[in-house]
């Protein structure tokens, strides 16, 4: 967690002009992340890198000098804080940055972070099959389950996939837009029926033979970056990052084969496509422990499967509770009901095959 040095008292809108965040910027922020771009004499400028789900990620960098790399401001989402542990997602920024694995955090404001930018580009989501890049993603998320995480870093072993199912006991009884309400109850009925999923989510997790390691836990396409000059991947944004199961870090990327925003579930990897990057996975694990990839068995591969066919049961509903949480909380304007409702429909398609493995 950053110190108190770190931690500066000032509010950023993201709705502001230009001028006045870079004013702010150059007023509260540059002396943590460039202290010669608070001079008056600093020509900064400003992109807009996503205006997406949860944040708004603005880069801002020195028009006279682009050697200086850029400087990423992550303006956080209204009210994510009912489902986001900033202190861990802090922690976690710090704890992939001691590994090498992530840029610097400079400091954090009241309502966001300042931190190091990742040169490359947001791979797509009809990218994550390519096998090529599928290679490149086992390496990055064998790497991120590797690394050592101390006590002093986590407060509990307990799995984050636990927290995420507890998101369901945050969403209100009725949504205060009167329309949205009735939507909830059309599409959903009550919270009871919720509630009783994440209650068999537990028991058939129950099962799980993964081990419980540092995880990513959002490996959607966005957050997944390609540096073409090192032709590697690697992961950005830790919000939902801590320990957890593995295979949910990998049950949760063949669901976000089918996109984010437009949700299409043709895309969701078949059995071969998951057996092919689950030995990829599981040779780069053999690596860094040392050992043979080629030892990686087909027996292996068959349980990791079934464990992350449960975990990607798991993205669906806990990614349903999280998109009702956004639908009574969020300022943005996107239809999370109707996102909720896919995930979930796409739940209740899934489970009876899945729990029968």
């Amino acid at each position: 967690m950053c110190d108190d040095k770190s931690t500066v008292p000032v509010t950023l809108d993201a709705d502001w002009a230009s001028s006045e965040l870079l004013s702010h910027f150059k007023t509260h922020l540059a002396r943590y992340a460039r202290p010669h771009w608070g001079k008056d004499s600093a020509r900064l400028g400003l992109k807009v890198f996503a205006d997406g789900m949860t944040n708004v990620v603005i880069g801002v960098f020195n028009q006279d000098s682009r050697e200086d790399g850029t400087v990423i401001l992550r303006i956080y989402g209204k009210s994510t804080e009912r489902f986001i542990d900033r202190n861990r997602e802090l922690a976690c920024m710090q704890l992939m940055h001691r590994a090498e694995y992530a840029p610097p955090l400079y400091c954090q404001f009241a309502n966001g972070v300042c931190c190091g930018f990742v040169p490359g580009r947001c791979i797509s989501a009809l990218e994550m099959g390519e096998p090529r890049m599928m290679q490149r993603i086992a390496v990055c998320l064998a790497q991120v389950h590797s690394v050592h995480v101390s006590d002093s870093v986590v407060s509990s072993r307990r799995p984050v996939v636990w927290d995420m199912c507890d998101w369901i006991l945050r969403v209100p009884l009725s949504f205060s837009d009167a329309n949205k309400d009735a939507r909830f109850k059309e599409l959903f009925g009550s919270l009871d029926a919720l509630k009783a999923e994440g209650e068999r989510l537990r028991e058939g997790l129950s099962s799980l033979h993964s081990p419980v390691v540092f995880s990513h836990n959002d490996t959607q396409a966005r957050n997944l970056v390609y540096w073409s000059c090192e032709d590697k991947i690697s992961v950005i944004d830790y919000e939902y990052a801590g320990m957890n199961y593995a295979a949910f870090d990998l049950g949760n990327f063949f669901c976000e084969f089918s996109g984010a925003e437009e949700l299409d579930f043709s895309r969701y990897p078949d059995e071969g496509v998951q057996k092919t990057f689950l030995k990829m996975y599981l040779g780069e694990c053999a690596k860094l422990g040392g050992k043979d990839p080629a030892s990686v068995s087909d027996e292996q591969v068959n349980k990791w499967y079934r464990d992350a066919a449960k975990c990607a049961l798991a993205s669906h509903l806990v990614w349903t509770y999280w998109g009702l949480l956004q639908a009574a909380y969020s300022a943005l304007n996107y239809d999370f009901l109707r996102y909720s409702y896919v995930r979930f429909t796409e739940y209740q398609k899934r489970k009876k095959e899945v729990y029968l493995l």
